[in-house]
């Protein structure tokens, strides 16, 4: 059954959230149409190939021509208008980025995979508890059932205006009819009567005043009230869910009934704003002793025009959180010089507005980080909010183009104090004259190609130059009285920069020129200055760390070309302490965390990696609307910025940890002390992870194994878990943390056995224990799939078999990796294993997937090829070669299951056992090495 069958038959709940990811971002007359088909193509791969991309989208569009066809034929004129209309909007939509729909199309795929998930988890967890209950639901109905009470008093007061108006026209008619009178008549009973008329009106005027603006004072407080306690309440709860829908939880619903209800509340104070000017109209043109409007009117329109701006500025949201195209299942984690997109709203939707708002994007403005790193957006930052932007006529601006570089801060006292070292002298006037000479380079950025030319001693593992960054044109100088000429084509600068020379006095008598005094000058000091700092390498890793300063465009730092060993320089009488090796960084003993450009920063306790330094992206825009002006300001949750994509899955963490722990937006020093979270919370967000990003969810019973791989609990209804124990303190006997070893699995998931996945064949979390205690029972060549939990990103198998006295024995099979599986798919290696025991015919021995199920019953869908069989030596292929295939083929011996002496650990290299004997104690090592060794 296709995926989109599924689909279709889920709950209506569940159809909701289809319908509402669907109304705004693809066409689902299109997912209907061409179902299988979309299902068919490899979307994801698409979104990061724009070659890939683009050939999809011309083939969607012939796919959707052809049943535009086909419907033509049956005459079926609403479908033809429909069909007609989405291709063009899909042709003026996805025209020049076909990137994006490649994007638009996965996410709608893993969407609707995380839902079936969803569907198919037969319990709950606390958080989606949360967000589904009954009170929130209720609370809903209530905000909806006020606000169209509110709606319907304003068109009572409207009338009521009106009533006011043409009681005082009439009033006034009367009143100068009797002014027109002769004085004569004045004295007549009908005048006394006509008096007696005009002061009941009067009367019922002042009466009717004093009703209209006694309503309104109602519709105020009413409207108050429910803005400060309802419909606030419910917005937080619209971006608590949102939250929580980032990192792959329920899809969050509710942004349109909450427009319709901010809308309907904008144009009521609108419309009451408008009664109070004409009823201040009437006023002037008739007033008298007691009249309430210049008493109260002032107050009210005060009050109304606070309610106004309140309202506007609640409404200024972020419906859709930064994320890079590349990496939608990881929203609000950016890399540097990679464009993310992210969608404000406006949820008062006015037409006056349309094209007349627009909204500046900024990072952190005015914030409190814990960052040294600064940051500026490039792109369009500036965009005017429209309806036409979003298919459900909401008024939005989507940045599609944004990406973020970091600037250049800090000086050398700040270094000391943030990294808790002292520089020496000579390294702090280096930089000072490093920092003056780079500002210098800048402005005489027009020698820099000659410069280039000389190919002057700049080791290229510090400088890189880029003929880009030089953007006025070099010059060149002539000795003499004639004037300076400029280079005449760009194929000239090449010629130079291509021509190499050491000395300053041979570039000028090859290129016919004079160099400056002051430039030859900082030449030299440049040339020195450099010479001396690959002399000081070892200082190279702190300041790149620093980000001291340094003109991007300038100089380009790369971590791997600082050889000599850093070293860590303590204040005080104590002496410099070396690296204990010239390893790589990233391997050395003495650092608890790597140290990296723009990666983890080393720092005392107390301190932070940048994966925990949060950002904000802010939103600003001035709304002008009769007679008002109103600034609007919003903010993102938090993101996370990375320099290398290495350091994702760290930056994931934060943000999965900061979403599941908080619903404060804006706490960006969050983890300066971060909270523990519930494990039950923490371990359905888990099991979002899965659903969400390789499209099922985790049952109960693998829910408990990871509780008991996180805690000594057997069961993850109570207890807490710190940050530290989820991502930074590494697993008992494992040179790994639980979530890297987690975020390996998904990856491993991915990319090499998602159908499998899906399809629920492997019970991946099992431990050794569990594993025995399943097999013991079941018929021999029994296996079942599970996680390595020794091995990152390994999957294994282990099957039960009996030996010729009916013992029960156990096979696992070392885990196979990425590397592994690229070679060959999982599934072929499951018909294609084979084992030789006591030097007997190979033979596959696994027959059955746990419980029951026949191995090719299981897998025979997923098999790429047909069985590998081995050719003889006389069959020859097509060039004369004899074929050969890949067989996964293990060996074991029929003492397999005895324990291993301990000469198996031997022998050992010096390197290997230094390294034991520095992190164990001589007499566990020796116990070791008698106690039987058990392999995985």
């Amino acid at each position: 059954m296709s995926q989109w069958n599924q689909v279709q038959q889920l709950e209506i709940k569940f159809l909701e959230q289809v319908d509402q990811f669907y109304d705004d971002n693809f066409p689902m007359e299109i997912r209907h149409l061409l179902a299988q088909w979309i299902e068919n193509q490899d979307w994801e791969a698409a979104s990061n190939n724009e070659t890939m991309a683009t050939i999809l989208l011309q083939n969607l569009l012939i796919q959707l021509d052809e049943q535009l066809g086909r419907v033509s034929k049956e005459k079926n004129l609403l479908l033809i208008h429909n069909l007609k209309r989405i291709r063009k909007v899909l042709q003026g939509k996805f025209h020049g980025n076909p990137m994006h729909v490649a994007v638009v199309i996965s996410n709608c795929l893993r969407e609707e995979r995380r839902i079936l998930a969803a569907a198919n988890m037969p319990v709950q967890g606390p958080l989606e508890k949360s967000l589904q209950s009954s009170s929130v639901s209720e609370r809903q109905r209530n905000v909806e059932h006020k606000v169209a009470a509110i709606k319907n008093s304003v068109q009572m007061t409207e009338q009521d205006t009106k009533y006011l108006e043409d009681l005082q026209d009439e009033f006034d008619y009367r009143y100068k009819t009797i002014q027109t009178m002769d004085q004569g008549d004045k004295n007549s009973a009908l005048m006394n009567q006509e008096v007696l008329t005009l002061q009941e009106m009067l009367n019922s005027l002042d009466f009717k005043r004093k009703e209209a603006l006694s309503k309104m004072t109602q519709i105020v407080n009413e409207t108050d009230l429910l803005m400060n306690s309802m419909l606030v309440e419910e917005l937080q709860d619209w971006k608590r869910r949102q939250q929580i829908a980032c990192i792959g939880g329920p899809l969050h619903n509710g942004l349109d009934q909450l427009q319709n209800c901010f809308t309907l509340l904008a144009e009521s104070l609108f419309q009451l704003r408008r009664q109070l000017e004409k009823l201040e109209e009437q006023s002037t043109k008739m007033t008298y002793e007691g009249d309430p409007i210049p008493l109260q009117r002032a107050h009210l329109l005060e009050r109304v025009t606070f309610l106004i701006y309140n309202l506007f500025k609640n409404s200024f949201v972020v419906e859709r959180q930064p994320c890079m195209p590349t990496h939608p299942q990881r929203p609000m984690v950016l890399k540097t010089l990679i464009q993310f997109t992210v969608k404000l709203r406006l949820l008062i939707k006015l037409p006056e507005l349309n094209y007349q708002v627009k909204v500046k994007a900024s990072i952190d403005k005015n914030a409190s980080t814990l960052s040294n790193r600064r940051f500026v957006l490039c792109g369009t930052h500036v965009k005017a909010m429209s309806i036409e932007e979003s298919s459900n006529g909401s008024l939005s601006v989507e940045f599609r183009h944004l990406k973020h570089v970091a600037t250049s801060h800090q000086n050398p006292d700040k270094v000391e104090k943030e990294l808790e070292i002292t520089i020496p002298r000579n390294t702090r006037a280096a930089l000072y004259l490093l920092r003056t000479l780079v500002q210098w380079w800048e402005q005489h950025c027009r020698w820099l190609c000659l410069l280039q030319a000389a190919d002057l001693a700049l080791t290229p593992s510090f400088l890189s130059y880029k003929m880009a960054s030089c953007s006025p044109a070099p010059r060149r100088v002539v000795a003499g009285p004639k004037r300076d000429e400029a280079c005449e084509s760009p194929r000239q600068c090449t010629k130079h920069v291509a021509t190499s020379h050491q000395n300053p006095d041979k570039v000028e008598k090859e290129l016919e020129i004079t160099i400056p005094r002051n430039t030859r000058a900082a030449l030299y000091l440049l040339r020195t200055l450099v010479q001396w700092w690959e002399q000081h390498c070892r200082w190279l890793c702190l300041l790149q760390a620093a980000d001291l300063a340094l003109t991007p465009s300038f100089l380009s730092y790369k971590m791997a070309s600082c050889s000599p060993a850093p070293r860590r320089v303590v204040a005080g009488p104590k002496r410099d302490e070396a690296f204990s090796s010239r390893l790589p960084i990233q391997t050395s003993l003495e650092l608890q965390r790597p140290l990296a450009f723009d990666s983890e920063i080393i720092r005392e306790e107390g301190c932070h990696m940048v994966t925990e330094e949060l950002h904000s992206i802010t939103f600003e825009t001035q709304i002008c609307l009769y007679g008002l002006t109103i600034d609007l300001e919003t903010c993102s949750l938090p993101v996370v910025m990375i320099s290398n994509v290495s350091q994702l899955p760290n930056a994931w963490a934060s943000i999965i940890w900061y979403n599941v722990s908080t619903s404060d937006s804006q706490n960006l020093i969050f983890f300066n002390n971060p909270p523990s979270a519930t494990l039950s919370q923490l371990l359905e967000v888990m099991s979002w992870q899965f659903s969400s990003y390789v499209g099922r969810g985790l049952n109960s019973d693998q829910l408990n194994m990871l509780a008991e791989k996180l805690t000594v609990q057997s069961s993850y209804n109570d207890g807490h878990l710190t940050w530290a124990k989820f991502c930074k303190e590494h697993l008992p006997g494992k040179s790994f943390t639980f979530w890297t070893w987690l975020e390996a699995i998904l990856d491993l998931i991915k990319k090499h056995i998602l159908p499998l996945w899906i399809d629920g064949y492997i019970m991946g979390f099992v431990s050794k224990e569990k594993e025995r205690l399943l097999l013991k029972d079941k018929m021999p060549g029994t296996f079942l799939l599970r996680f390595s939990e020794s091995h990152l990103g390994g999957i294994t198998f282990t099957w039960v078999d009996h030996s010729e006295n009916g013992e029960v024995r156990f096979h696992s099979v070392e885990p196979y990796n990425k590397g592994r599986l690229s070679a060959l798919p999982f599934a072929d290696i499951l018909r294609d294993y084979k084992v030789i025991m006591a030097e007997n015919i190979p033979e596959n021995p696994l027959k059955y997937l746990y419980p029951d199920i026949p191995k090719d019953k299981a897998f025979g869908k997923h098999y790429s090829s047909q069985p590998c069989e081995v050719s003889r030596p006389t069959e020859k292929g097509d060039k004369g070669y004899v074929p050969s295939v890949f067989i996964p083929i293990s060996t074991i011996r029929s003492d397999s299951t005895e324990p291993h002496s301990p000469s198996d650990l031997l022998p050992m290299s010096p390197s290997v056992y230094a390294v034991l004997r520095e992190n164990l104690s001589p007499t566990t090592i020796e116990t070791a090495m008698k106690s039987p060794y058990s392999a995985e």
